[in-house]
C-alpha cells in the first residue's frame, strides 16, 4: 500500500506541478516524473534506498496499460536511458525495480545542479508490448544550492 501511494503522490505532484507528463502509444501508457531526491520524506527515501541530497535526481516511471473498458492495469517493464545537460555531458540512467507484486515503477538517480537543465531520453519496454515506448523532455532543477 505505501508503494501505491508513493507512486500516486510522486505522479499527482508532477501533474499539479507540470501538467500531466505521460506518453501513450496504444495502449500502453508511461507516466514519468523526475525530482530532487531531497524532496522526498526520509522514511521513503530509506525504503526505496535512494540517496536524498539537493545535488541528486530522481526519475520515477510507471508502466500501465488500458483495458478495452478504460481501466488500467500497472505493468512491470524494463527501460534505459540518459540525461544530458545543455554543456553536453551525459549521464547514463540506471533505471530499477522499485515495489512488490503487480505494482512495480522504475527509477533511477542522477546528479543535478541548481538551475540546470537536462534533456530526457529514455526507452520504455512494458512488459508485454511488442516494441519499446520513446520519453523525451526536459526539465530544470533548482536546488537549496542558490
Amino acid at each position: 500500500m505505501k508503494h501505491v501511494l508513493f507512486s500516486l503522490g510522486l505522479l499527482l505532484l508532477s501533474d499539479s506541478a507540470f501538467g500531466q507528463q505521460l506518453v501513450r502509444d496504444g495502449e500502453y501508457v508511461v507516466h514519468y516524473a523526475a525530482m530532487s531526491t531531497q524532496d522526498l520524506s526520509p522514511a521513503i527515501a530509506q525504503q526505496y534506498n535512494i540517496h536524498q541530497s539537493n545535488k541528486r535526481g530522481m526519475l520515477l516511471l510507471n508502466l500501465q496499460r488500458e483495458t478495452a473498458s478504460g481501466k488500467t492495469i500497472a505493468l512491470r517493464g524494463t527501460a534505459s536511458g540518459t540525461a544530458l545537460n545543455l554543456l553536453g555531458d551525459v549521464q547514463t540512467l540506471s533505471l530499477r525495480p522499485a515495489g512488490d507484486g503487480n505494482m512495480q515503477d522504475l527509477i533511477a538517480e542522477f546528479d543535478i545542479a541548481h538551475l540546470e537543465f537536462l534533456s530526457f531520453d529514455i526507452d520504455v519496454k512494458p512488459e508485454g508490448a511488442k516494441r519499446q515506448l520513446k520519453v523525451k523532455f526536459q526539465q530544470q532543477f533548482f536546488t537549496d544550492d542558490n
